[in-house]
């Protein structure tokens, strides 16, 4: 489960939570496509499948690069609007990351920052 970072192809999904990202792959023609191909960034989304390697298609820029999630289950738990004032991890204004702090808060920047004070 995570906030969808980004999607390739209405069939590539990177879902991010507080502790990395992870990519997730829908079949083609399925229905699992149809949702993906409208939903926007930052969405809340709970993913369920298999755990397989990406084998050439390896990503070395991410934590999780050398795997996938082929996906069986979606579901959206929350649409969020298609019109945020900002993405997460964007540049962005100090003041519109106060005004929006529930997404600044998402942000990779914040999330460790909140490991590093979790101890």
């Amino acid at each position: 489960m995570g906030w969808l970072a980004y999607k390739r192809m209405n069939r590539f999904l990177v879902l991010r939570d507080a502790y990395g990202t992870v990519q997730a792959r829908v079949a083609p023609e399925s229905e699992f496509e149809r949702i993906v191909k409208d939903l926007p960034y930052e969405s809340i989304v709970r993913v369920e499948g298999c755990v397989i390697d990406r084998g050439e298609n390896r990503n070395p820029n991410m934590k999780t690069g050398e795997i996938e999630i082929d996906v069986s289950k979606l579901s959206v738990l929350n649409y969020a609007s298609p019109h945020l004032p900002m993405l997460p991890d964007a540049e962005t204004s100090e003041k519109t990351r106060l005004t929006y702090r529930y997404i600044d808060l998402r942000s990779d920047r914040m999330q460790r920052y909140e490991h590093v004070v979790e101890w």
